[in-house]
């Protein structure tokens, strides 16, 4: 009897599944081409987002890359340790910092908008900000202002520091490398 339950909750576990996935290819460009390639397609980039792709070279690969729902992250307030946590007992791998840019070209906004998702965070090692303890993980949306748009969150936004104004559990989701 035990290992039956041990065996349906290892399928529970399994079960959060993503609600895109898609197969990324890179090619190998360096970050200047990568960057120029995304505002071609009329994406805003962010100066924090641009400083970090100018330090991308990316190299010919393919990956396998799963959205997860921000809502079927089961804790009442998502944080960046949490997240990355949910992912890995999971199954899901963090993505190499140079996908972002590619999986923003790969899902459009009309990806984002059947999905119902305003923004997705590229769950990667962080990079630093402009100070020290800001740490930066890449990101990219739609809104109704701008459009598409490519940038950083700011894992402090992600922390265990108290109340934050953004709920970001609502509307997002997260990429991770999905298992073999």
């Amino acid at each position: 009897m035990f290992a039956s339950l041990k065996l349906l909750f290892s399928r529970k576990k399994s079960l959060v599944a993503p609600i895109i996935a898609v197969t990324v290819k890179l090619d190998d460009r360096c970050g200047e081409e990568i960057a120029t390639d995304l505002e071609k397609n009329t994406c805003l980039v962010t100066k924090d987002a641009k400083k970090i792709i100018l330090g991308i070279f990316s190299k010919p690969g393919t990956y396998r890359v799963g959205l997860i729902r921000g809502e079927d992250i089961p804790y009442k307030k998502l944080t960046h340790s949490r997240v990355r946590r949910f992912g890995k007992r999971h199954g899901y791998k963090l993505l190499p910092l140079e996908v972002g840019p590619f999986l923003r070209k790969k899902i459009s906004d009309e990806d984002l908008m059947t999905a119902e998702i305003w923004w997705v965070g590229c769950m990667s090692e962080t990079v630093e900000g402009r100070f020290s303890y800001h740490k930066l993980i890449l990101g990219f949306g739609r809104n109704s202002v701008n459009g598409s748009w490519f940038g950083t969150v700011e894992t402090h936004f992600l922390s265990d520091m108290g109340a934050l104004p953004i709920d970001f559990s609502k509307g997002g989701a997260y990429a991770f490398l999905l298992p073999e």
